[in-house]
């Protein structure tokens, strides 16, 4: 199996795991929760901080642990840091199903979730978490 095939396997298990987690909700605060917490930390940073990226890194980390992948990594909360230090190899122009979106608003703020489905390519479905909607 060549490495781009290990990749999109490991991509899809990424999206599978992530599947588990939907509809997990915030309990006792914002940004707060058991399995929020289990989250945040991944980084070993304080608890209450936004979680998108944490909850990527968190189903990155587990999927590589369990299936024998690495997990491509840069220790941060900021999606806009992750971007722009994740390496150019792990950036695709076109989503696909598993890999990680991320978005930049107003120059200073970002979001990041997992690809579900792009077979439309004007609209993304995705799995996120710390949205305003409920549950992950």
């Amino acid at each position: 199996m060549g490495e781009g095939t290990k990749r999109n396997d490991l991509n899809l298990r990424m999206l599978d795991l992530a599947s588990f987690f939907v509809g997990i909700a915030e309990e006792g605060g914002e940004n707060r929760g058991r399995i929020i917490e289990m989250f945040q930390r991944v980084h070993g940073l304080p608890m209450g901080q936004s979680y998108c990226l944490d909850f990527i890194q968190y189903i990155a980390n587990e999927t590589a642990k369990a299936h024998g992948g690495v997990a491509a990594s840069v220790k941060t909360e900021s999606v806009l840091h992750y971007w722009d230090n994740i390496s150019s190899s792990h950036k695709r122009i076109f989503p696909a199903p598993g890999l990680v979106v991320c978005w930049k608003f107003d120059g200073t703020r970002g979001h990041c979730g997992i690809v579900k489905d792009a077979s439309n390519p004007s609209h993304i479905v995705t799995i996120e978490a710390n949205t305003k909607e409920p549950g992950v």
